[in-house]
């Protein structure tokens, strides 16, 4: 008779993206209330949700408008990049550190024993990316993000490799008719030109 997987062990059963997306926004409605106590003077123009290719991270970043405007100033041909890269960006990591910590050490534990659940680590990446978008998008729809008219909203992959109808595709449900999205396309547009 063959051993059957107990269910028990909790790697070993699905993992909560209900609960995930929860304390999702917890932790950006945290990471928000840091900032202006933070930065009490400063206007954010975008804010990202941001993971890595392997899946172990959730991580915030923010861009100020004084910073960003400062950093085309002085590169002005980069400025799509600086618009558009979370790494230009001025506060990456910032906000809500145990909150994002503690999502961290959550995907990080469920990657780490991915031959022992009944998930497969690409649908696993998959569903963990699209939780990252269905909590910003639905923050926006519910209004949390009204109070910055002209806040770029986004999720992005620190070392991956989007294809720009994905990208494209992303910055449309986060972003709406902003023209952050034209922008946007007309930059992953110039990525075949490079």
């Amino acid at each position: 008779m063959k051993p059957t997987r107990s269910t028990s062990n909790p790697s070993a059963r699905r993992f909560d993206f209900v609960a995930l997306e929860k304390k999702l926004e917890r932790a950006v409605r945290r990471a928000f209330r840091d900032l202006t106590k933070a930065h009490p003077k400063e206007t954010p123009c975008a804010f990202a949700l941001y993971s890595d290719d392997g899946a172990m991270t959730v991580c915030p970043a923010f861009d100020l408008a004084s910073e960003r405007d400062a950093r085309v100033e002085a590169h002005p041909d980069d400025a799509e990049g600086y618009t558009f890269s979370t790494p230009e960006w001025a506060l990456e990591g910032f906000g809500a550190d145990d909150e994002f910590e503690k999502l961290c050490t959550l995907v990080r534990s469920r990657v780490l024993s991915i031959e022992e659940s009944a998930q497969p680590f690409g649908a696993f990446k998959a569903e963990l990316f699209e939780t990252c978008v269905r909590t910003l998008e639905r923050l926006r729809a519910d209004g949390f993000f009204d109070p910055y008219p002209d806040l770029l909203v986004m999720f992005a992959v620190s070392d991956g490799n989007p294809t720009a109808k994905d990208e494209r595709r992303m910055m449309k449900r986060l972003n709406g008719d902003s023209p952050w999205v034209a922008r946007h396309r007309r930059w992953t547009k110039s990525w075949g030109r490079r």
